[in-house]
């Protein structure tokens, strides 16, 4: 997993040993920010492009072998969101559920 709550802080210019990771460091807080907004109902597709190339390169990167990413909620931010890599077939394969624990909703259908 990709833990995007635990950030180290963006290192000084002057720190000679870390000063290479600013700019990655200050990339993946902008990310972890725009991940985290809440969606409005007039913001476009667009609007989720650079969010979603990042996610999809996390995810499809084969040298990272990663299973899915950790974020704050919009939500509430005391709260993380947990996003898993898996298709229908791989979470039956690779998880387990308490029945007890498993909640469903039902979703009404919009209409345009």
């Amino acid at each position: 997993m990709v833990d995007l709550t635990k950030l180290p802080a963006i290192p000084s210019v002057f720190d000679t040993e870390n000063h290479h990771y600013r700019d990655i460091i200050f990339f993946m807080k902008s990310f972890i920010e725009e991940i985290s907004l809440p969606v409005l109902k007039k913001d476009s597709v667009l609007d989720y492009l650079p969010t979603q190339v990042v996610t999809e390169y996390i995810r499809y990167n084969p040298t990272l072998e990663v299973d899915g990413m950790i974020y704050k909620s919009a939500k509430d931010s005391s709260k993380e969101n947990i996003v898993l890599f898996y298709d229908h077939k791989e979470s039956l394969e690779k998880l387990s559920f308490v029945e007890r624990s498993v909640k469903t909703r039902k979703v009404n259908t919009i209409k345009a």
